[in-house]
């Protein structure tokens, strides 16, 4: 379902799903990161819903996503504090993990590959600042630079993610997520 118009990066409070025939290759991007074939699989099979809450807490946005994936089973929290402090995070699924989070305008977004930052910075469908993440795993060898924001896709507009991921091997996929708004009951 497309976003609503109030529904914004700075207004993120709400429900969302991962649309899968949207997003991009989910298992490549896995697969960089080093997951196990089973739980790429069982990641594939999954449909995961976001409970977003964003907040400012002494003039500081926090973001806080509850993710339950189908059946119920909840994955770990994805909590940013956009003060662009390192935060440390044992993840249920990527492990130890190093995340930092800020607000960010396109151009200034510090990337330093021409291709990573064109990647990045088109194709947004509202100007303004987006949500700047990047997530290093401590045992993974690999690192992650994310923006988050909403764009049209076939003409409908949704919260997007898009990322550049990156191992220590030198592999580098450059691919987006995309999520539908789902209204409250």
């Amino acid at each position: 379902m497309a976003a609503p118009p109030e529904v914004t990066i700075k207004n993120l409070s709400g429900k969302f799903t991962m649309n899968k025939s949207l997003s991009g290759d989910v298992d490549a991007i896995l697969t960089l990161q080093g997951m196990s074939w089973l739980m790429r699989k069982t990641i594939s099979i999954t449909n995961v819903t976001l409970y977003i809450t964003q907040q400012d807490i002494d003039g500081v946005t926090h973001i806080d996503i509850k993710q339950i994936a189908t059946a119920g089973i909840e994955v770990s929290p994805e909590n940013r504090v956009l003060n662009w402090t390192e935060r440390a995070q044992d993840d249920k699924i990527f492990g130890k993990v190093v995340g930092r989070s800020r607000w960010t305008k396109l151009e200034e977004l510090d990337v330093t590959d021409a291709e990573d930052k064109k990647w990045l910075t088109e194709g947004w469908d509202e100007d303004g600042e987006k949500v700047e993440a990047r997530v290093v795993s401590e045992s993974g060898g690999w690192n992650v630079v994310a923006l988050w924001g909403f764009s049209l896709v076939n003409g409908t507009r949704h919260h997007t993610r898009k990322l550049v991921v990156r191992n220590t091997k030198g592999k580098v996929i450059r691919d987006r997520l995309v999520y539908d708004y789902v209204a409250e009951d």
